[in-house]
């Protein structure tokens, strides 16, 4: 399992370290309190203890309090080793239970290199044993003294980073009201890159496949030494100052793993000149691959210990008939297919039915580095953790971090083959079932509310969705998965990418991408990926670049997704899809370079008039903003506008204040705002602009604390307010102070929790700027710190001041 040291230290120094003295000190007594204890019980008590002790007491009493500084000199330094686990951080699989032999010397050489700080990879093909390897090095004793701390990242041929980054976040000790509100890759990169900082660390990324997904990590710490595996020469050689590539074992050391895995077995073989014979040809034939002589080793072991002779040698002579399994500069197919061989015969010979088709069943689930738990095998393939257990130590299955299992690709693979079509599509859709049952527990499985738009910040939930989609492509075929995509893409855009970047709607695209062979799967993925690269970021979508990649690129989506046409004719699913490309479509026409604002005003009503027809209020509440926006914008209908922000403010308020979309409903009074201060409407404007302030301000306590995207916001609403009310003090200073005056009274109860906790109450001289303004009307935004932290505080504050406010 990987070890999180520090919290391995936290339980031990609660049990031992913090409370050392005590330990130590009450384990021992004085003759006195001896004596004592026994006094009463006679004289026949009191002369054996001077027949006893006599002379020997002084002695006897100098070597325990001897014993008791020895012991109380232990326990500090055992509280200082647990203080300093705490501060290295180590993140790396426990060393397998299986042997590990022949490296000594590549060890070796490799820490050296390492200690000088020299990168190095390992070049390897398959099952020759790199990541044991690379384990070994990364347990090694001596390195600890010349780094900061190790981690590791299984990178993969599908590389998947944020779950790495949560992993070392945790190594990192960056505590998870951080980690929480980390809403894209970026910054759980820049996190991540902030814990590291100066320190030099050694940092192992096994099975990498290509440069780019090296550079990822390597690009996290400036100062830190990497250990790549890789099985390409050509990234090998981009990564690390100097590759080795990893040799089979020699027969000697192939004997040797052997024996530590079966050694009863080759005791019994080496009675006999016979097996000895045709053990040697084993040997031979297994290449010093170490998987195969772990499987053959495992078998060997497994045949020997049902105590039947006769079976054992006709196991041995099975291997053996297989012939040279590997030749000298074997290639991955010579690989695959000489361990299909091994595995057919390790396979033929499991007795137990049950044990056979679990690990057949277990396929399903994606290979190392990917994992399944216990609970995911006994549901999805009926087979509980002893016949896991089981299959461990045949070496079939591995044990895997936070106690999971995970299966060697080649095994995978071997056995997916076994299962018929249809029992794969049943394994599927029961996967299926168990994962969507994880995210209902999550989510639940209303979709529709402003809160339950929260799951898509879920990195569980994320990492569960990414998972059933794995297998919705194989039990339902490529289209399917498609359009799941399409459906999770555009929402998570929707819910935060529309603003800024959002790290799973990129991860949804990279996932898939190195997945699908299926070239109209490839051209959806690339649309999506040509969509998100040129939508315009921030909160202001005017005159920015873009807007014509971003329309053909949604136009080329509806009609690869099939999604022209009547939008009504499609299912309920496809329908929540249409509605959201519809809204962006609509945007590319309004703040496009050609412009079109009928085009525009007809797509926006098209979209709102599908999520009505779902019931969505939430969507209709937002699109009707926007339609509301664009009509007084661009096509000077504020009629029409005012009728929708209406209906949008109708849609959003028509509940308790802790259920509202505080963000959709600060918009909607800053556009109301906006209208009346056109129409010279002063008193009605400052009415809409205090309650576009309040939401604003409430959505850094309703429903969570404040983060990076409710602070800026926060900042926007009270910078177009400021501007408007600086704006009127220029043109009509007396008009301008009485909005300043109206919206000074509306956070009075702020200003008046300010002064009670003993700070300045807002400013009584004339304010010039827009910026002076803002720190007069409204509270004081959330500091970096706090929006960094989550603070409860903040929140708590913000609750406090909107039950007082009467607005």
């Amino acid at each position: 399992m990987f070890e999180h040291k520090e919290v391995h230290a936290e339980n031990q120094s609660a049990a031992f370290g913090d409370n050392a003295s005590n330990n130590v000190v009450n384990i021992g007594f004085t003759f006195e309190e001896y004596e004592a204890a026994l006094k009463g019980r006679g004289q026949e008590v009191a002369d054996s203890l001077t027949r006893v002790f006599g002379a020997e007491r002084a002695r006897l009493e100098q070597e325990l309090r001897e014993l008791q500084a020895k012991l109380a000199d232990s326990a500090t330094a055992y509280a200082a080793y647990i203080n300093e686990q705490r501060r290295y951080p180590f993140y790396v699989p426990d060393l397998p239970r299986s042997a590990f032999v022949g490296r000594e010397n590549d060890v070796k050489e490799l820490v050296d290199a390492l200690i000088a700080h020299q990168d190095r990879a390992l070049i390897y093909l398959p099952g020759v044993g790199k990541t044991n390897l690379a384990l070994a090095i990364a347990h090694h004793p001596d390195l600890r003294d010349h780094f900061d701390g190790i981690l590791w990242a299984d990178v993969g041929k599908e590389t998947d980073l944020e779950p790495v980054l949560d992993n070392w976040a945790r190594a990192l000790r960056i505590p998870d009201e951080v980690t929480s509100k980390l809403p894209t890759l970026k910054h759980w990169q820049r996190e991540v890159r902030d814990a590291i900082g100066e320190r030099h660390m050694l940092i192992i990324l096994d099975d990498v496949w290509d440069e780019e997904a090296g550079q990822d990590f390597m690009g996290l710490a400036r100062h830190c030494t990497y250990l790549v595996t890789t099985r390409d020469q050509n990234v090998a050689a981009d990564l690390a100052q100097e590759a080795r590539i990893i040799e089979p074992l020699t027969e000697p050391e192939t004997i040797e793993f052997l024996r530590q895995l079966a050694p009863q077995a080759l005791e019994f073989i080496y009675t006999r000149d016979d097996l000895t014979k045709t053990f040697r040809q084993v040997v031979t034939n297994l290449g010093g691959l170490p998987l195969a002589v772990r499987l053959v080793g495992h078998y060997l072991n497994r045949e020997f210990r049902k105590n039947n002779p006769e079976r054992f040698i006709r196991a041995l002579n099975a291997i053996e008939d297989e012939g040279a399994l590997f030749g000298k500069n074997p290639k991955v197919q010579d690989i695959t297919e000489g361990l299909t061989s091994i595995l057919d015969i390790q396979y033929e010979s499991i007795d137990d039915e049950i044990l056979r088709r679990g690990l057949l069943g277990l396929s399903v689930f994606r290979p190392n580095p990917h994992t399944f738990t216990a609970e995911m095998a006994e549901q999805v393939c009926g087979i509980g953790r002893d016949h896991l257990d089981l299959l461990s130590d045949i070496g079939l299955v591995s044990t895997a971090p936070e106690d999971c299992y995970s299966l060697h690709r080649v095994l995978s693979d071997y056995a997916y083959k076994k299962l018929s079509v249809q029992e794969r599509a049943d394994l599927h859709i029961r996967a299926m079932a168990f994962y969507q049952t994880k995210i209902d527990a999550i989510a639940g499985t209303e979709t529709l509310s402003y809160a339950s738009w929260y799951r898509y910040e879920n990195p569980e939930w994320q990492q569960l969705q990414q998972a059933r989609l794995y297998h919705l492509g194989h039990a339902q075929g490529h289209w399917a998965v498609a359009q799941a995509i399409l459906r999770i893409y555009f929402d998570a855009f929707w819910w935060w990418g529309y603003y800024q970047p959002f790290a799973y709607c990129d991860a949804l695209i990279k996932d898939w991408l190195q997945r699908t062979e299926a070239p109209e799967i490839t051209l959806l993925l690339q649309s999506l990926a040509d969509f998100r690269a040129h939508y315009p970021e921030g909160y202001e979508k005017h005159d920015k670049p873009g807007w014509s990649r971003v329309k053909q690129a949604l136009l080329t989506l509806r009609e690869v997704a099939a999604l022209d046409g009547d939008a009504a004719a499609l299912s309920a699913g496809l329908q929540h899809v249409r509605g959201l490309m519809d809204f962006f479509l609509a945007e590319s026409y309004a703040y496009g370079e050609e412009g079109d604002a009928e085009q525009a005003l007809k797509t926006y009503r098209a979209s709102r008039d599908t999520f009505a027809a779902l019931g969505d209020d939430w969507n209709d509440a937002w699109i009707s903003f926007y339609l509301a926006d664009h009509l007084y914008s661009s096509c000077d209908d504020s009629a029409t506008a005012l009728e929708d922000c209406q209906r949008a403010i109708r849609l959003s308020e028509n509940m308790p204040l802790a259920e509202r979309d505080p963000e959709v409903l600060g918009n909607v009074y800053r556009l109301l705002g906006d209208m009346a201060f056109d129409r010279d409407e002063y008193a009605q404007a400052a009415q809409h602009y205090g309650r576009a302030g309040f939401y604003a301000y409430a959505f850094q306590g309703i429903p969570h604390p404040p983060d990076e995207y409710t602070a800026h916001f926060y900042q926007e609403i009270t910078e177009k307010v400021g501007a408007r009310v600086a704006q009127l003090m220029h043109d009509a200073p007396d008009n301008g102070q009485r909005m300043l005056n109206t919206l000074r009274a509306d956070w009075q109860p702020y200003w008046d929790r300010v002064a009670k906790a003993g700070g300045a109450a807002a400013a009584s001289a004339l304010p010039n700027t827009a910026e002076e303004i803002i720190a007069i009307l409204f509270p004081q935004a959330p500091s970096a710190e706090e929006v960094k932290s989550g603070s409860a505080a903040y929140q708590a504050q913000v609750l406090e001041v909107v039950a007082a406010l009467k607005l």
